[in-house]
């Protein structure tokens, strides 16, 4: 542990809560499901106030699962999976047994306090967690864990202050996160006037352009027609084409490729394509995962036999600069360029490779707008498919293209190339702010539980005095508190011998009526205070006992008084008339 203020001193968690631990009721009994009581899991945990489940239980689920009705501000810990995340009951509710509860002693901790360190050491405790697939803490090391203690008034001062600062940094992290999508917005927006003509209508003004069509017209006229073109009638009976600017024209995607019959291709189908021809090594295989609008991405590389790719798959590779397009997706049809410096490659069936004839059009133009919105709205239209969205290669090849003249075509890849380093350029900062911000919040913590937060005040108790003015209040009353007398009914077979003031019974050694039979001596009705009087529970395992057999319906609390210690408890059905 860090050097703490001398005022500070260390405690463990065991010490300054009542800790336990939730439970399952049996699934086989529905009626232990879909009651009142909000039943939480690890995953309703949300460091914050938690306020609601989608999982309930009843009353009679709560008392089969040993689990306890926990009140409203309540500290949660989840112990297995994500050990150490955190969470307040902001309603009175029951846990599984994968989160450990704690009820603070505010005496000697705030709840705040103990929150937020918690939270500074999640790292840590992660870390103690044991366990295979899935790890998990027990509560004996969670209970062994050391706590620094600072005066209780600048723990409250230290809480205060950190509620302050995080709520400061939640807000920044709040609109940090819109960036992303602003940025994402922008881009959108930057290829859908790009590919409009609405991005150059300044330029067009003062520039000359001469006719795209007649140029690819004539290049076509050129080519030897190896590329294979064949559509089903009426494929583009629902495309709604837009008004082109002057000299722009829709010209049919096969006509802007090379003169080759593997210019547009997608991978190989069938026998040919093999998994067990995949090595660790050997030619890349580009899978759609590879294929993204903001470049080519080597994420999980798989690689073809380089005898297999040799003799099958050449005319499916690609050797740099080629577009490649996705044949699936939600649109399909997002974008690429292969690198040039990458060496060769082969595509599978899932991808569409196109050799660029780029005397007509640069590949840059046609990626950004199968990228653009006005690509994906048109591909919306044409896409087949019952589970996933997919174009096929005739489709591809007859997709209508909006092609400005070569001039402007070069005039809006500078643009957005412009643009889009404009939008990386803060896209950078927001990860180099993000990372930052990020840091701040477990700087900040650290900072607190070192005392460096807030001043210490010269007035303010010392940790170590605290404890022990507790102790001795505790034991005074301890001491203080009337014996009571051993029982001398042998004919009383649930009494139990009493040894002084000691508490000798736990709770799980309490016969299944014992508070009932404890209330039929006194005559069927008393107060709780006169009834705990009668036990040799101490106060908190009472309090469980009493709300397990007033569940089962054998006491009922008459509710008279708020002071639950004062309110008279009854035997089910005493007529007190």
């Amino acid at each position: 542990m860090n050097e703490s203020p001398s005022s500070w001193v260390y405690s463990t968690l065991e010490k300054v809560g009542l800790w336990s631990s939730g439970g399952t009721p049996k699934r086989t009994i529905k009626d232990y499901y879909d009651g009142p009581i909000p039943w939480l899991v690890i995953g309703d945990l949300n460091d914050g106030l938690v306020t609601s489940s989608k999982n309930t239980i009843t009353e009679s689920g709560l008392v089969n699962s040993s689990a306890k009705l926990l009140k409203e501000g309540t500290l949660l810990i989840a112990m297995y999976g994500s050990i150490g995340k955190l969470g307040i009951a902001g309603v009175e509710c029951a846990t599984n047994q994968a989160i450990a509860s704690c009820v603070v002693d505010n005496q000697i901790v705030s709840r705040n306090y103990l929150f937020y360190f918690l939270m500074s050491r999640r790292k840590h405790l992660l870390s103690l967690g044991k366990g295979g697939a899935q790890q998990n803490i027990s509560q004996t090391v969670l209970k062994a864990y050391e706590v620094p203690l600072a005066p209780l008034n600048e723990q409250i001062r230290i809480a205060n202050k950190l509620d302050s600062l995080l709520a400061k940094v939640d807000d920044a992290q709040t609109r940090l996160e819109k960036i992303p999508s602003l940025l994402k917005r922008f881009r959108q927006s930057v290829l859908a006037a790009a590919t409009s003509g609405e991005l150059t209508r300044e330029w067009r003004a003062q520039n000359v352009t001469e006719s795209i069509c007649e140029l690819v017209e004539w290049s076509f006229s050129q080519k030897m027609g190896k590329l294979k073109v064949r559509a089903k009638k009426g494929w583009d009976v629902n495309l709604q084409l837009q008004t082109l600017p002057d000299n722009w024209a829709w010209i049919p995607n096969f006509k802007l490729a090379k003169g080759k019959s593997t210019a547009i291709c997608a991978g190989p189908f069938g026998t040919i394509f093999k998994a067990k021809d995949f090595r660790d090594q050997g030619v890349p295989i580009i899978f759609l995962r590879h294929v993204k609008e903001s470049g080519f991405n080597q994420n999980k590389p798989n690689y073809m036999d380089p005898d297999v790719w040799k003799k099958l798959h050449q005319d499916y590779s690609v050797h740099g600069g080629e577009l490649l397009v996705t044949k699936l997706g939600d649109p399909p049809g997002e974008a690429c360029i292969y690198p040039q410096d990458f060496g060769a490659a082969m595509v599978t069936p899932d991808v569409i490779k196109m050799d660029v004839d780029e005397s007509v059009a640069y590949t840059e133009y046609l990626k950004f707008f199968f990228n653009s919105p006005n690509c994906k709205n048109m591909l919306r239209e044409l896409a087949f498919g019952a589970t996933r969205l997919r174009i096929d290669i005739p489709m591809f090849k007859n997709f209508p293209i909006p092609l400005p003249p070569i001039n402007e075509q070069n005039e809006i890849v500078r643009r957005v190339g412009s643009l889009f380093a404009l939008a990386d350029s803060v896209e950078k900062q927001y990860t180099e702010a993000k990372k930052r911000i990020d840091r701040l919040t477990q700087s900040l913590l650290a900072k607190a539980f070192r005392g460096e937060l807030v001043p210490q005040e010269p007035n303010d108790e010392p940790a170590a005095e605290l404890l022990k003015r507790i102790e001795a209040e505790r034991k005074h009353l301890t001491e203080s508190k009337p014996k009571r007398k051993a029982t001398t009914n042998r004919n009383d077979k649930n009494a139990t011998k009493s040894k002084g003031n000691n508490l000798t019974m736990k709770l799980s050694d309490a016969p299944e009526n014992y508070l009932l039979d404890q209330l039929k001596h006194l005559g069927g009705e008393a107060d709780a205070k006169l009834l705990w009087n009668k036990t040799e529970l101490d106060i908190d395992d009472f309090y469980a006992k009493l709300k397990q057999e007033m569940l089962a319906g054998n006491i009922i609390d008459d509710k008279t008084s708020p002071d639950a210690s004062q309110r008279k408890l009854k035997v089910l059905g005493l007529d007190n008339n």
